[in-house]
């Protein structure tokens, strides 16, 4: 399964690590046709390893990455792998993410985001800008550490199914035990670094695309990970807006960063100096 032996070669390790540190010879041993060595087909528990990054332009602020046990890392990539045209197509309905997870074979990581650079994003808050009267900014709280992985069967089945079905039948029900595995049950926060968390988090936050547009009559924007700019006719529309997300993302568990977030009357800078 070629995207299985790209996940394991390229997807494991955080991209901040230096390249000296690869596990291509990992995804070779667990590669076809001798399969994954003995016993990582079974469930297991363990801890995450989780180390510090210090933040660009600010060493004062650090950034808590992860490494998973790589038995729990097998099995959360063969999940991902197996079904990945279902996590596909499932990501294909939002219309806001410029960081969606796609497959590109030859590229440096195993999933990359869609389309994102940052001159992709000015140009496109350029165009959803130009005849906005209101810029709703938002960003999601502490949004990697507070994904509740219950929300991930919520998501791909919604909530009403997952509640009433909780066999492995369901893929959401397998990804949110291989990853409660790989942290000894915690069901809060998922791993940081790995590929596979790009797609657990775009799967979720298209979901909630999906619950706010019915209720959210007209807005233009765009969405990295958990970073919105969504724009509108009229300051009432933006502050409207502000409400229902907050309610939208409740039911995931989820809540906004106060900090980050505001209703802003354009002109609004693209780039800071």
């Amino acid at each position: 399964m070629p995207l299985l032996e790209d996940i394991l070669a390229k997807g494991y390790f955080p991209a901040e690590l230096p390249p000296c540190f690869t596990t291509t010879t990992f995804a070779a041993a667990c590669a076809f046709p001798n399969g994954a060595p003995h016993g990582f087909d079974k469930p297991a528990m363990a801890q995450l390893c989780n180390f510090s990054l210090a933040k660009a332009g600010n060493a004062r602020f650090r950034r808590r990455l992860s490494l998973v046990n790589p038995i729990n890392f097998f099995q959360i990539a063969t999940v991902v792998a197996s079904d990945w045209p279902v996590l596909e197509r499932h990501m294909g309905t939002s219309a806001l993410s410029m960081s969606r997870a796609v497959y590109r074979p030859n590229a440096a990581r195993a999933l990359s985001h869609l389309s994102y650079t940052p001159a992709n994003r000015v140009d496109r808050q350029a165009k959803d800008r130009g005849t906005a009267k209101a810029l709703l900014v938002a960003d999601i709280s502490e949004f990697y550490h507070s994904i509740y992985t219950h929300s991930i069967p919520w998501a791909l089945h919604t909530k009403p199914i997952a509640k009433a079905n909780h066999t492995m039948h369901l893929l959401g029900n397998r990804l949110d035990r291989a990853i409660q595995s790989a942290q000894h049950g915690q069901t809060i926060g998922i791993p940081i670094g790995p590929d596979t968390s790009l797609v657990i988090a775009e799967v979720i936050l298209s979901s909630l695309e999906t619950n706010l547009r019915p209720r959210i009559p007209f807005f233009r924007g765009s969405r990295f990970v958990d970073d919105f700019e969504l724009s509108f006719p009229d300051y009432a529309s933006a502050e409207n807006a502000l409400a229902i997300l907050q309610e939208e993302l409740l039911q995931f568990e989820l809540r906004l960063n106060p900090r980050k977030t505001s209703v802003r009357v354009p002109p609004v800078v693209l780039e800071s100096e």
